[in-house]
């Protein structure tokens, strides 16, 4: 009987890192455009002022791993000796049982280097360790010279350790599913993805061609494979369910929390794709799927740490939280999911586009740093009052004041400029409630403003707000990127 040993390990390694014989040609990249956040990610990397180890986190196949072969690639390109760039997937078997230490030893045993100082060592799917977080904490501080950097896919679990365990050594990047106008370059209609003008005049490429686009984002737009070949559009729904579903579901939830009832997570999960932009109620939907309610909030929990989901909290009509939290909005990380659970759609199914546009525009939020750093002020109002329910789809609140800073209402047709006081009878109200002077209606096709009861309504076309908002956003992420490396 064998047993796999040290050189079994080496060996694999050296099959790893085919670039220290070849070349960087070996890393295989060109031909992948790169993440809007790559320039700033490299900077930490190269610049190493103040010293931290980034650590990548977010749901699978959105390019974490092709972005860690670009860093590897750049580093080469920049003069570095290519068996100083160490790359370690840690989902690797052979790798699984082994301390990060014992394989960065090996790893460097195995390149022929003499020592590790000036090398960049690229852990990739570090939750397979469950210890990393102490074992990078000690590699970090034991090689001052030395660079790190780590990536994993369960998104919450890894922020949680890598801020309790790697204060002041580790810089967590998480990289959302691609913005709207990450997608629109990737698929290269740049012409759609240019700045728009703050004046709001009409995009230069007509509402008509960026409307199409955003259908076009809807379906695949949230993950770059999908995106990019026309073979995974084709099979979307195998790409989705092999890919990153059953990974997720079969392997990663069961690993990192012990999951044992898969096949009723995959259907709960299957419910919320369903219902993604709608209100739920913990207690029916208990009763509704036949779940417990301290099963469904653990399944929750897991699935939002996957990065799955997302859950937006309500406020009333006077933006006062309830006491009681039994109701909540749930968002998919990307529309895209909801088209290979269920079905593509197309702009005349006016309902369903209108509940992926708000899953998209909340995806945009996605790469938010102060969303997702401090604590999240955005919130959608509901409330029942005399047998109505007044609703406004997201309002941002301030954190010191608890007051609105703006509200915005999405809407897939253009009836709402045509009829406001009927059809945006409750923004109005929720406006003049909390005195605010205006606020943001989505249309279809429609860029405008006008005074209605005293409230400023400014009217722009949905795919138009999802490009602006992911625009301002992606910028803003990289200045805080950059900040983290003087």
């Amino acid at each position: 009987m064998e047993t796999i040993n040290n050189a079994d390990i080496t060996a694999r390694i050296k099959a790893d890192n085919g670039w220290w014989a070849r070349g960087k040609e070996a890393l295989d990249v060109d031909q992948y455009k790169r993440r809007h956040y790559f320039e700033a990610f490299f900077t930490l990397i190269w610049e190493q002022r103040p010293r931290r180890t980034p650590v990548v986190m977010g749901p699978r196949r959105v390019g974490k791993t092709v972005m860690l072969r670009q860093a590897l690639a750049e580093w080469i390109s920049r003069g570095k000796d290519p068996r100083t760039a160490i790359y370690l997937p840690l989902d690797t078997p052979l790798y699984t049982n082994n301390p990060l230490e014992t394989l960065v030893a090996l790893a460097l045993k195995a390149s022929g280097l003499e020592v590790m100082e000036n090398a960049l060592f690229v852990f990739d799917e570090v939750q397979y360790r469950m210890n990393w977080e102490q074992e990078l904490k000690v590699l970090h501080d034991a090689n001052p010279k030395t660079r790190f950097v780590a990536s994993g896919s369960a998104a919450a679990a890894l922020k949680q350790k890598s801020q309790e365990s790697g204060a002041g050594r580790f810089t967590d990047i998480l990289l959302p599913p691609l913005s709207f106008g990450e997608f629109l370059e990737f698929t290269e209609r740049e012409d759609l993805a240019k700045p728009l003008p703050p004046n709001l005049s009409d995009h230069p490429a007509g509402i008509t061609s960026l409307n199409e686009a955003f259908i076009d984002y809807l379906n695949f737009g949230g993950f770059p494979e999908a995106a990019l070949e026309q073979r995974v559009r084709e099979n979307v729904v195998q790409f989705v369910q092999r890919d990153i579903l059953d990974k997720v579901i079969l392997r990663d939830l069961p690993s990192l929390y012990g999951v044992t009832d898969i096949y009723e997570l995959n259907n709960f999960f299957v419910f919320l794709a369903n219902n993604t932009g709608n209100e739920l109620n913990l207690e029916n939907v208990s009763k509704y799927i036949g779940i417990s309610k301290p099963k469904l909030i653990k399944y929750f929990t897991y699935l939002e740490a996957a990065f799955l989901i997302r859950k937006l909290q309500r406020v009333d009509m006077r933006s006062n939280g309830f006491e009681r939290e039994r109701a909540f909005r749930i968002y998919l990380a990307s529309p895209s999911l909801y088209t290979a659970l269920l079905a593509p759609v197309t702009a005349e199914d006016t309902i369903k586009v209108g509940r992926l546009a708000e899953t998209a525009i909340y995806g945009q939020w996605l790469h938010d740093l102060s969303l997702q750093q401090n604590l999240v002020r955005l919130r959608y109002v509901r409330e029942s009052k005399q047998g109505k329910h007044p609703e406004v789809d997201f309002v941002l609140l301030d954190a010191a004041t608890n007051k609105p800073k703006w509200a915005l209402e999405l809407k897939w047709t253009d009836r709402a400029f045509e009829s406001p006081k009927n059809e945006l009878r409750h923004l109005l109200e929720y406006c003049h409630l909390n005195e605010l002077m205006s606020a943001h209606v989505t249309t279809k096709t429609i860029t405008s403003a006008k005074m209605v009861d005293g409230i400023e309504l400014n009217f722009v076309p949905t795919a138009r707000l999802a490009l602006t908002i992911g625009q301002n956003i992606i910028s803003g992420r990289i200045s805080e990127l950059e900040k983290s490396s003087e």
